[in-house]
């Protein structure tokens, strides 16, 4: 298991430490990242057939959160033609949630009412709300990852191995327990 763009080099490296000379196979050996083994165990599941909140539709949903929530917002009001801003706020809000961070946790943060931060988080506490309740239709990165370990769960892996390749370094991980 490694990420995307170490999928080559992982499995040249793994290759070399598994052989005796200078050219080898293995038959029964697959380097995948974590998208790909979802889609190994889950491409006939209905989960993977949903459609996936890309870079591009994530942007885009955030232009119109902006534009929906305009009249709620203080900081951001007028951000929603700041191409780059848009951007930025989406990773922020796609990181929140694929930390699992609520509306409600943002909510919940205790601020001075001095402090000058409380309109940032009042703001993207809006955003945030609306963001993940319109999420809803796509499937993420952790859905998809909720659904592997479930299908993962649900499936005889006595007999099976992962490797987790961390710095081109490998440990494995027995699946019988």
């Amino acid at each position: 298991m490694v990420p995307n763009h170490l999928k080559f080099n992982a499995e040249v490296h793994l290759l070399q430490q598994l052989s005796d000379d200078a050219t080898s196979a293995e038959s029964r050996l697959q380097v995948l990242s974590f998208s790909r083994l979802a889609w190994y165990f889950l491409k006939n599941d209905p989960v993977y057939q949903q459609p996936r909140l890309t870079q591009t539709n994530n942007t885009m949903l955030i232009a119109q959160l902006l534009q929906d929530n305009q009249d709620q917002l203080t900081l951001y009001r007028g951000e929603s033609q700041n191409a780059g801003f848009i951007v930025q706020l989406g990773q922020q809000l796609s990181e929140l949630t694929n930390g699992r961070i609520t509306a409600e946790d943002l909510a919940g943060v205790k601020l001075e009412a001095t402090d000058p931060h409380q309109a940032k988080f009042n703001d993207l506490t809006t955003l945030l709300a609306a963001y993940q309740q319109r999420i809803g239709e796509f499937v993420t990165t952790p859905s998809l990852m909720t659904a592997l370990s479930a299908k993962l769960s649900t499936l005889d892996l006595s007999h099976t191995y992962f490797f987790l390749i961390i710095s081109m370094n490998w440990m494995p991980l027995n699946c019988s327990s």
